[in-house]
């Protein structure tokens, strides 16, 4: 789902610096993630019916990284930089 919602406003984007400079080179916005499971659905189209109720979202961002837009990249959760901001820290725990 994260995923979805981030690929929408990839799209945003894409759209606004196309509008601000219309010559610049498009190249794939990596997008990281930490669900293996997510990024295997992304980059293979295939479904079968215990995720028959994602496909329309990870259809939607299948066909945009299809397309060369964006790029799903593993990234462990030890490693994310957003999660220090979106996760409390127990004191080591």
């Amino acid at each position: 789902m994260a995923a979805t919602h981030t690929t929408k406003e990839v799209l945003w984007l894409h759209k606004l610096l196309h509008q601000i400079l219309p010559d610049l080179v498009h190249l794939p916005t990596t997008i990281y993630c930490d669900n293996q499971a997510a990024i295997k659905l992304i980059t293979t189209d295939n479904y079968h019916s215990c995720t028959k109720h994602l496909n329309q979202h990870y259809q939607f961002v299948w066909e945009v990284a299809s397309k060369g837009m964006i790029k799903p990249l593993y990234c462990p959760s030890e490693d994310m930089v957003a999660d220090v901001l979106t996760k409390p820290y127990l004191n080591g725990r």
